[in-house]
């Protein structure tokens, strides 16, 4: 997903190279409707995942480095005992958009 690695530290030219910043310009009245369908795109994920993700994003920001990534890895390991993981895997694998339950 684009927007996980929509932050970068330091300054934007190293981050811009290497990819890690993502900016799109829309015409003003695109606005709204580019915000609907970047919503809807979000929105298509595992809630249960999108809010875990969330908070390692918010965590890390608050933790050394090697805290955050043990958090993050914690967080990610949580995710294999969801039902969505499942979903997703199986939908990866038969080449199929996945339905998640959020749960």
């Amino acid at each position: 997903m684009r927007w996980i690695g929509a932050y970068a530290h330091g300054s934007s030219r190293p981050a811009k190279r290497t990819k890690q910043v993502w900016t799109q310009v829309v015409a003003d009245e695109d606005t709204i409707q580019h915000a609907l369908t970047y919503a809807q795109e979000i929105a298509a994920h595992s809630l249960p995942t999108l809010i875990m993700l969330k908070e390692a994003i918010n965590r890390t920001f608050e933790l050394p480095l090697t805290a955050g990534l043990d958090f993050e890895k914690r967080q990610f390991q949580a995710t294999f005992a969801l039902y969505d993981w499942r979903e997703g895997m199986a939908a990866f694998l038969e080449k199929r958009r996945p339905v998640f339950r959020h749960e």
